[in-house]
């Protein structure tokens, strides 16, 4: 589920299953992405850094670079994910050319 802008927020509901991962392209510079595990065990991998989430912990990151999702343990993670861009990167302004 997800929005147009100027409004841009997209909402997923994912569910992963053993030796899942997903690698995530680089967004606009300021969109973030927050993530919440619901059941499982979730490594996230940003840039050079990673985390390794359990049941019921969250995190918030910059997600302008490349990032990873794996799952880490045993049976099906569920998480859900919230990636929020800023409005004024998504509205560019347009010249008239015709002066």
């Amino acid at each position: 589920m997800g929005s147009e802008p100027p409004a841009s927020l997209e909402m997923w509901d994912w569910r992963m299953y053993e030796g899942d991962s997903y690698e995530g392209e680089s967004h606009i510079v300021g969109t973030r992405e927050t993530v919440s595990v619901l059941h499982g065990s979730l490594e996230i991998q940003v840039a050079e850094e990673s985390i390794v989430l359990h049941t019921g912990d969250s995190a918030v990151f910059a997600a302008d670079c490349t990032h990873i999702y794996r799952h880490t343990g045993e049976g099906e993670l569920h998480f859900v994910l919230a990636v929020a861009q800023p409005q004024s990167a998504l509205l560019t302004p347009t010249l008239d050319a015709s002066g």
